[in-house]
């Protein structure tokens, strides 16, 4: 089923089992998961289907240094299907070292490892028509002598390692439809999350409010949300939701990117 936000009244309260926020990679990848199940899924996308002026300006920033990057609003897509739209399809797992706890860099580490993740970057290469789940040159082309760089030797770089690219995959296209027939599955265009609101202690959220474009602020009432709102969108809506001090911040971002993004793997436009 698809509903409209810029059709419900002001106040309107939507429940569910489970709130997803985002229609991207993560989104779409989760709620099908969870597809003719007797969970009842909503899942909260910004856009509509088609590219949308008055909801792409939502993605506009200020970049600070616009010679190693563009406008922000140029390189992500504000709808169903999210940046899956104009990304190029490039992929790679991250690295057992990113989960680790470095001294060097601040809030390092992570309660999972990249082992938790593997079977679930696995499953991802299904979703994004990527092949065998290898990343090792040896294990690709175990029988040929393949260098990546002719004659080049150090221990401090790796050169044994290869992207993967999906076609791209078009998410929207391969899985709007499989999703919207779905019983237990409802999509919600042009929804805006706008604030979780939290229970007196902070560690469990009550209810989220959304609004479309017309400021018709309504509410949604699930047992779990999941924020998968993309790598850039998901810290700033934290660094709006003031309730949480930093250390709090960190931990919620650790635990949301683990739930949201199990089965994705890096991608990179």
């Amino acid at each position: 089923m698809v509903l409209s936000a810029r059709q419900f009244p002001r106040g309107k309260i939507l429940t569910c089992d489970v709130c997803i926020v985002g229609t991207g990679a993560a989104g779409i990848a989760l709620a099908h998961e969870l597809r003719n199940t007797n969970i009842e899924v909503l899942l909260l996308e910004s856009g509509g289907i088609k590219f949308e002026a008055d909801t792409q300006e939502l993605y506009k920033g200020e970049v600070v240094d616009p010679y190693h990057h563009g406008p922000l609003e140029h390189y992500r897509q504000r709808r169903f299907g999210g940046t899956m739209e104009v990304w190029g399809g490039r992929c790679a797992p991250f690295d057992g070292i990113d989960f680790e706890e470095r001294p060097y860099v601040p809030y390092s580490g992570w309660p999972i490892s990249k082992a938790d993740l593997d079977p679930y970057y696995k499953r991802s290469h299904t979703y994004l028509e990527l092949g065998e789940y290898s990343y090792c040159v040896e294990e690709i082309f175990p029988d040929e002598q393949v260098s990546l760089i002719p004659r080049f030797k150090t221990r401090n770089i790796n050169t044994d390692k290869i992207w993967r690219f999906s076609p791209p995959t078009n998410m929207r296209k391969a899985y709007f439809q499989v999703l919207k027939g779905a019983h237990n599955i409802t999509i919600c265009l042009y929804a805006n999350c706008l604030k979780l609101e939290t229970n007196r202690n902070g560690n469990s959220v009550t209810q989220l409010t959304a609004s479309s474009l017309k400021r018709n602020e309504f509410i949604v009432c699930a047992k779990h949300y999941i924020l998968a709102t993309g790598g850039l969108e998901l810290p700033e809506f934290y660094f709006f939701q003031t309730v949480f001090t930093l250390k709090e911040w960190g931990m919620i971002m650790i635990y949301s990117v683990a739930s949201t993004f199990l089965t994705l793997l890096v991608t990179h436009v």
